[in-house]
């Protein structure tokens, strides 16, 4: 199951063909000292007994007005995120029901913002061509970014760009 905000080291994997890390699926890891969950019908328990594609996502609190707070706090000003938080925002406030749901439409809506589909097969034959280019423009945009930060910052930092942080070793 894909996880909440999913970070940057799950899409590598999964870019990659491999098996991506057992993140939880109701959390993502925004800055070093704050971390975003969405509550599950069954708290813990649930978390630990249940299937991921049986979570249900609890209203309890006001969480994605938290969540929604958070991400424009850390993101708003950066270059990307006016761009990103209409397609992103309007998911998470209107979030119930399945966390799967929620968890994959957060992803699709990443994926087109991105232009995932498109621009990976550009992305291995640029890396075939010139693969030191394709490397240092990796290597400088993930410096200093921890990659169990969700790839949604990176995005919002440097927009389609950010597609280049799935750049080698892992595809």
């Amino acid at each position: 199951m894909i996880p909440y905000l999913a970070s940057l080291a799950y899409y590598r994997a999964s870019v990659g063909g491999d098996t991506p890390p057992a993140d939880a699926p109701n959390r993502a890891l925004l800055t070093t000292d704050l971390t975003l969950t969405v509550p599950v019908a069954g708290g813990s328990a649930a978390l630990k007994r249940l299937p991921p594609e049986a979570l249900e996502i609890s209203q309890h609190g006001r969480w994605q007005h938290t969540h929604l707070g958070a991400l424009e706090a850390q993101l708003g000003r950066t270059p990307f995120w006016r761009h990103l938080e209409p397609s992103v925002a309007p998911l998470i406030a209107g979030a119930s029901g399945s966390l799967l749901e929620l968890n994959e439409a957060l992803s699709e809506a990443l994926n087109d913002f991105l232009d995932l589909r498109a621009l990976l097969p550009e992305l291995r034959e640029m890396r075939e061509a010139a693969p030191e280019r394709v490397e240092a423009i990796s290597r400088r945009l993930t410096a200093g970014f921890d990659p169990c930060r969700p790839l949604l910052v990176l995005a919002a930092l440097h927009g389609r760009d950010a597609i280049f942080a799935l750049s080698p070793p892992f595809i």
